[in-house]
């Protein structure tokens, strides 16, 4: 990761895991926009783990793992959940040069998605 995004990343790491915060969003006691603006981030962490690098450890940060588990458990974002699998397929294409854009999803695959969080 560069620049930005890593001074991004690295605050919204501080201000969850701080200790100081009494709640899970980063909006308050509520989730917001900031936390489904950051959320697809750690979504697709797992997808990285696959290529052998872990980049997030909860047991380093404990708050944002729980964080991460409270947001996946929102209707919003298990309605838009995409699996590890379709992720580091994705990252796979795109490596080879030939992103797979468009990947067929059948209801039966996006019902398993959905449902599995």
């Amino acid at each position: 990761m560069g620049g930005v995004c890593s001074l991004i990343i690295s605050d919204f790491l501080s201000l969850v895991d701080d200790g100081t915060h009494s709640c899970w969003f980063v909006s308050g006691s509520n989730y917001g926009m900031a936390d489904l603006h950051f959320y697809p981030v750690f979504e697709r962490l797992p997808a990285i783990r696959m290529f052998g690098v872990d980049v997030f450890s909860a047991d380093r940060f404990p708050r944002l793992g729980a964080w991460t588990s409270t947001m996946q458990q929102l209707d919003l974002v298990r309605k838009f959940w995409i699996s590890p699998k379709m992720y580091y397929q994705f990252m796979v294409g795109r490596k080879a040069g030939d992103p797979p854009y468009d990947m067929e999803t059948d209801d039966e695959t996006m019902a398993v998605q959905n449902s599995v969080a």
